[in-house]
């Protein structure tokens, strides 16, 4: 909180533009301030949802779920970014006032995820029924018979919410992202109210919650959107008649850019736990999950400052102002330097923290925290360069990029966990690769501000 507060003052004096007044300017700021008051909610019902859910499934049907739904998740990658593809083109087509062309790119996105994902739930309601998921989840207290029919209604649940929830990426695209992440704290909600109550009956605990996790998130985004089309949006309502598959081809050549670079980050992010289990066992895991959600509050507040910026900035570039876009980057590493004051503060104070939080039963070497914080800085500062380099869809160089940075973060991660610096290794490994990756996207968002980018530094 204290570092909240000094943050959210100096941000009432940021992203200038022509005078106090700046239509983008004071709709971010809005934004910005919705956003903590939405995920300030959301941290409350998250931290009072766990224990409920423990106590209704138990800790071994608890388990089950979110192994399940961890591993059923993957399949959101099967929307082949089209929603930061839509995301966009929409917000260049509203630049431009071309409703009409809105119109086709939301339709088109609405049209394609639901193509998608129709055939990836007629596929495994085909092979649904023939899985073992008991013996595939390690589960004997659950019947395989119940877990078949759970899938059943997560899964194709979980398809059509992937279609409900292209709302998403429109409202950041019309800057309204307080809103955007508003419907998941919604859904949490009524599903922590519902849970509650079923909590009192008799029925089923595993099949019940499923289906209402599962079933309310669907609910909410698809009523949410019915009611936004109806109001707010009504000058971009979708419909049949707008689809025009000749927009497809924009839409998922950047998106597929975009999921490339998601799948990267997945990989970059799950590599460091498997080195660690593989060289040290999992007590190391344990350790460096720990010290990483300790830190993760800071990403958050991070998140909530920066996501705004991306369809702002997309905005900008197609009103050639860059002279809010370059104050717009300085104001924002003026917010990344206190917020990396916040985590020197939090690293100081982890001791008692971890003492409090977890007790005895794990033991955090200062060291190790000390080396996550410088980690955490880095990604702080960073932040802003990469919404820019998204915002402006110029994410080829990015894309080649990931490479390099995946083959050097594992090789670097091995080697000096190994053989140099132990546990340490992981860490040190991302601060080095993420150097390169910042020192890259500081040279292009300055060629591209300047009008100086070419070939790849411009694709």
């Amino acid at each position: 909180m204290r570092t909240m507060l000094p943050t959210l003052k100096l941000y009432r004096k940021i992203l200038p533009g022509s005078g106090k007044g700046h239509a983008l300017s004071e709709n971010i700021k809005k934004n910005i301030f919705g956003g903590l008051m939405v995920k300030g909610l959301s941290i409350i019902i998250n931290l009072l949802y766990v224990p409920l859910l423990i106590h209704y499934l138990d800790s071994e049907r608890y388990g089950v779920w979110i192994a399940l739904t961890s591993f059923l998740s993957w399949f959101q990658f099967f929307d082949i970014g089209i929603g930061n593809g839509l995301r966009n083109k929409l917000t260049q087509a509203l630049v431009n006032k071309d409703h009409d062309t809105a119109k086709s790119l939301i339709s088109t996105s609405y049209i394609l995820v639901f193509l998608i994902f129709s055939a990836i739930a007629l596929l495994y309601c085909a092979i649904g029924f023939y899985i073992n998921w008991a013996g595939f989840l390690n589960v004997k207290l659950v019947g395989n018979h119940e877990l078949q029919v759970l899938t059943l209604i997560v899964f194709t649940s979980l398809c059509l919410t992937f279609v409900a929830q292209l709302i998403q990426p429109i409202l950041f695209a019309i800057q309204k992202s307080a809103l955007s992440v508003a419907f998941p704290t919604i859904s949490n909600l009524i599903s922590f109210i519902t849970i509650y109550f079923l909590s009192k009956t008799s029925l089923p605990p595993l099949l019940t919650a499923g289906i209402v996790l599962s079933v309310v998130p669907l609910f909410t985004f698809t009523v949410g959107s019915i009611i936004l089309y109806n109001t707010w949006l009504k000058h971009i309502k979708p419909g049949i008649k707008h689809i025009d598959f000749s927009h497809a081809k924009h839409i998922t050549a950047l998106g597929f850019k975009f999921l490339f670079i998601q799948i990267a980050s997945i990989i970059l992010n799950s590599s460091a736990s498997i080195i660690l289990i593989k060289l040290f066992g999992p007590d190391q895991v344990t350790i460096y999950n720990i010290v990483f959600k300790y830190f993760q509050v800071i990403l958050i507040l991070n998140a909530i400052v920066v996501t705004p910026l991306w369809s702002g900035f997309t905005e900008m570039l197609v009103k050639k102002d860059y002279s809010w876009i370059r104050n717009t980057i300085k104001k924002i590493n003026k917010i990344s330097l206190v917020l990396s004051l916040g985590i020197l503060f939090m690293a100081a104070i982890s001791p008692w923290v971890f003492e409090l939080w977890i007790g005895d039963k794990v033991r955090i070497p200062i060291a190790i925290t000390i080396t996550m914080a410088l980690y955490f800085i880095q990604i702080v500062f960073i932040s802003v360069y990469n919404m820019f380099i998204n915002g402006s869809g110029k994410i080829k160089l990015a894309m080649y990029f990931t490479f390099f940075e995946i083959a050097a973060y594992i090789l670097l991660a091995f080697v000096l966990s190994k053989y140099v610096m132990g546990v340490y290794g992981v860490i040190v490994a991302s601060i080095i690769t993420k150097s390169f990756t910042f020192v890259l996207q500081y040279i292009q968002v300055n060629k591209i501000i300047d009008e100086k980018a070419t070939g790849i530094w411009n694709q």
